[in-house]
């Protein structure tokens, strides 16, 4: 219920579709793909930064982006339209639409407000990847 109450109307059906066991990520759910109802979620703001990829192709980080981490980060977290140099700022990032609002609910409830939340979510100093030189223990919790 929490995702439903904090996306916009498009990325609702994502925690509808399989609920209450999954959010289905908006890359692998028809109504962003071809013929689906949000398929041009992202059309006219890529074209409007010179990408012509469909939406689905943008929320995978697939076809032309599938090798511009860059560019396919600013596109997902509505940075696109900046300066390049401002596409490493965080502050930045999700501040109008349309954007991934799937990997923005991951990151506003994750720590340090790092999580993954489409292919090159982790450009720009973004990963969540953790790493210690000299484990003791791993603790795992798990809660609902």
């Amino acid at each position: 219920q929490k995702f439903i109450n904090e996306v916009p109307q498009e990325f609702k059906v994502l925690a509808q579709t399989q609920a209450p066991y999954r959010i289905i990520a908006p890359g692998s759910d028809p109504s962003f793909r071809t013929g689906g109802v949000n398929a041009n979620y992202f059309t006219s703001y890529a074209n409007s930064v010179g990408v012509s990829a469909p939406t689905s192709d943008i929320f995978g980080c697939a076809g032309v982006l599938a090798n511009d981490a860059g560019m396919c980060s600013a596109l997902n977290r509505h940075v696109a339209h900046l300066p390049q140099s401002q596409w490493s700022t965080p502050s930045l990032y999700y501040q109008g639409a349309p954007a991934n609002y799937y990997a923005k609910f991951w990151h506003d409830h994750a720590i340090d407000r790092l999580a993954y939340g489409f292919p090159y979510d982790d450009y720009a100093g973004q990963s969540s990847f953790v790493s210690h030189g000299n484990p003791q223990y791993l603790l795992v919790a798990v809660g609902w």
